[in-house]
């Protein structure tokens, strides 16, 4: 009884701390006037937006379960102004949570263009604040796994991705922290287009120069795309040059049936991939193909699958090394396996 008693003294401890840790660093808008929106379904209508507390769009978790979840209208109309909610639930283990600086801060949004195939990222922090270190939590591995960290979030999502266009356009959306990826939603914005409201716009992160040499050439380290298998794989591959330095490739395969293969991109959908990297409050996202051009036999469709390859060079890494990398890439609603180089220099792929 008395162990029962403790750990649910633990959750309510982590929970009031993690509200106050978000309320330190997000605030709500000075500005009183609400911005209106009309959604398909309406119910996103009701909700308060920029606010992280439960709402009657929060996506429901089973209590043992674990991550993220998001959702958002299928359908939103321009009006006054561009917004686009989205409403966020999630779960982790106090073991999780000690892996981060600020893991509520550190909860990364990826919208991609479907039209344009272009990539969009920020964070859940107001633009001016800094992130307010999270507390750390004692116990033994088992202990704090058992330890469950509940929390929501109701964002314009114009107002946390600096740069999202505002025009009519399907995008992918997702949220990411660690090798954690939620669900992805899509949304459809219909109607005439009004320019966002830049009142409340958190500055995203960057981590430049995410791609280089890039091929689209299968090679002898490339994934093995097993038969039947659908979605994208990813590896690391590390080169030490005769001066002993290193480098680190990340080459990768994707397998899509055709149908859906097809609604995402009609030629080689090596245009439509999106490498996205965060470490702690810095993220970058970036479609892989860039200004380059694609060859007609770099992705092979045969039997109502599409298959192709992709191989970059990753540089940079060094400069992470006290800190922890996620490379993760991503094709319509399909995201690969997390790469992680690690703060202490070991190379993972989950």
């Amino acid at each position: 009884m008395r162990e029962k008693q403790t750990k649910q003294v633990w959750i309510v401890l982590i929970q009031t701390l993690s509200v106050l840790m978000c309320v330190s660093c997000m605030r709500e808008p000075t500005n009183k006037k609400e911005a209106t929106m009309k959604t398909d379904p309406a119910s996103f209508e009701s909700i308060e937006i920029n606010t992280f507390g439960e709402s009657s769009c929060s996506p429901e978790m089973q209590e043992k379960q674990r991550g993220i979840l998001i959702t958002a209208p299928e359908k939103v109309e321009f009006s006054t102004e561009a917004v686009l909610p989205v409403c966020g639930t999630y779960q982790v283990s106090g073991k999780f949570l000690n892996e981060f600086y600020s893991m509520p801060n550190e909860i990364t949004l990826i919208a991609i263009d479907m039209e344009t195939h272009q990539s969009y990222s920020g964070n859940l922090l107001e633009k001016g604040f800094t992130p307010a270190e999270g507390s750390k939590f004692e116990g033994s591995d088992e202990e704090l796994n058992e330890i469950g960290l509940a929390s929501w979030f109701n964002i314009d999502l114009y107002r946390y991705l600096g740069d999202l266009p505002s025009r009519k356009t399907t995008f992918s959306i997702y949220a990411t922290i660690g090798e954690v990826q939620s669900n992805v939603v899509q949304v459809k914005m219909i109607g005439k287009p009004s320019p966002p409201s830049a009142f409340f716009r958190a500055d995203p992160g960057e981590v430049d120069r995410i791609v280089e040499h890039l091929t689209f050439d299968r090679m002898a380290e490339s994934p093995l795309l097993e038969l039947g298998f659908s979605g994208l794989i990813i590896r690391p591959f590390k080169i030490a040059t005769k001066k002993g330095e290193i480098s680190y490739w990340i080459n990768g395969a994707y397998s899509i049936p055709r149908e859906e293969g097809d609604r995402i991109e009609k030629g080689p959908l090596q245009r439509a991939l999106v490498v996205v990297a965060t470490s702690g409050m810095l993220n970058a996202t970036h479609n892989l193909l860039g200004d380059r051009i694609l060859m007609p036999d770099d992705e092979r469709v045969e039997a109502g699958i599409r298959r192709g390859y992709f191989n970059f060079k990753l540089p940079g890494v060094e400069e992470y090394r006290g800190d922890t990398l996620y490379i993760t890439v991503s094709l319509g609603a399909w995201i690969s396996n997390t790469i992680i180089f690690s703060k202490d220099g070991l190379v993972l792929s989950r």
